[in-house]
């Protein structure tokens, strides 16, 4: 997915850029172009620090607003007609331009195929960022009312024909914040999160990173004899996400009945199998599970991805497996650890301790 330039509001430019792009890459590589990048900030600077990085926002206008876009977007997909991929609008940072993005889709009706829509978690940047991480980690842990927006925005894309992606997502603005974002909590946050776009009608999630960014899943620097990778929590609860939703696999309906610390989601593969996931977010109790799947015999595996604590920045492990504290080859590193889960009375029962994940697969 690839983005142009509004701010420039040189929409020729944007057609040299989309078709040397078309022409350069594979046939089907670009997923589609996303005329803007959220121009409900055009008029906002903002400066902010990330470690040693610092990071400025350029005002672009001194006013601006939503007529305006859509009426500088309109001149781009004027200029656009014919380039030979989908286009993408909104991106919006804001919930006062994104409450109107049905608006913007009838008003672009036939002319654009994707909704795009920006995720963040935590909403801090500035001094928000100095409060006590044990605060901010309950916060991103907390509330689920972002998924709550992500679902009407994805009923109003479906209302006008065309799909919504969740294109910028992320724990917190701002490139996130240092033991927070990049801790195991950011980890069972990013697969309950993933679950929860699905859920919501999104057809796909880009998680947002950048170099330097305490939020980036994965962190590459140059070494003397190549480049070294260094995963972080979050990639662990992609990964999870990823291998619950492998073949096909389809969200089925789960009820849960016991603590709010405790997050539930289940798929079935194409196959047949059944994959459910447990989040237990509480960062102490540890609860004893009773797992009840209707229709299904056998018994089950699991895979469980622990850390030391919601605040650990290493030590995460998915299957008893680890990239360790720096990668070269890509690859989990360990013996895999899968525990066999007898089904008695038609209830596979184990614990889920305090601060875990676990995936449990049957048939």
């Amino acid at each position: 997915m690839l983005g142009l330039n509004l701010g420039l509001n040189d929409p020729s430019n944007a057609r040299q850029l989309a078709s040397a792009a078309i022409e350069a890459l594979p046939p089907g590589a670009i997923d589609a172009f996303e005329v803007g990048n959220e121009p409900d900030l055009f008029t906002k600077p903002r400066t902010f620090h990330v470690g040693r990085h610092l990071q400025r926002r350029v005002r672009q206008r001194s006013t601006y607003g939503f007529d305006t876009y859509v009426g500088e977007l309109d001149r781009y997909l004027a200029a656009l007609a014919g380039v030979g991929a989908p286009f993408a609008a909104g991106g919006f940072a804001g919930r006062e331009w994104s409450s109107r993005s049905g608006e913007l889709l009838g008003r672009t009706k036939g002319r654009v195929e994707q909704l795009s829509v920006h995720s963040y978690r935590l909403q801090t940047c500035g001094r928000q960022r100095k409060r006590p991480p044990s605060e901010l980690i309950a916060r991103l842990l907390g509330s689920r009312g972002a998924i709550s927006r992500i679902g009407r925005l994805a009923t109003a894309a479906r209302r006008h024909g065309v799909s919504m992606r969740v294109s910028e997502a992320n724990s917190a603005i701002c490139g996130g914040v240092a033991q927070v974002s990049n801790t195991f909590a950011s980890a069972l946050w990013g697969t309950d999160a993933l679950f929860g776009f699905l859920k919501a009608g999104a057809t796909s999630v880009n998680m947002h990173t950048w170099t330097g960014a305490w939020y980036a899943p994965v962190v590459f620097h140059d070494r003397a004899h190549g480049k070294v990778a260094f995963v972080r929590p979050l990639f662990y609860g992609m990964l999870l996400f990823a291998k619950a939703t492998a073949n096909r696999a389809r969200l089925v309906r789960a009820h849960w009945r016991g603590h709010d610390a405790v997050r539930v989601w289940a798929t079935r593969e194409a196959n047949g199998r059944l994959n459910v996931v447990l989040l237990n977010v509480d960062p102490r109790i540890s609860r004893k599970v009773r797992v009840r799947i209707p229709g299904v015999s056998g018994h089950g595996r699991i895979e469980r991805m622990t850390a030391g604590s919601l605040g650990a920045v290493q030590g995460v492990k998915l299957g008893g497996r680890s990239y360790g504290r720096r990668s070269t080859t890509g690859e989990l590193r360990g013996k895999s650890k899968v525990a066999r889960v007898r089904r008695d009375r038609g209830v596979h029962t184990f614990n889920l301790p305090a601060a875990s994940g676990v995936l449990l697969t049957v048939g």
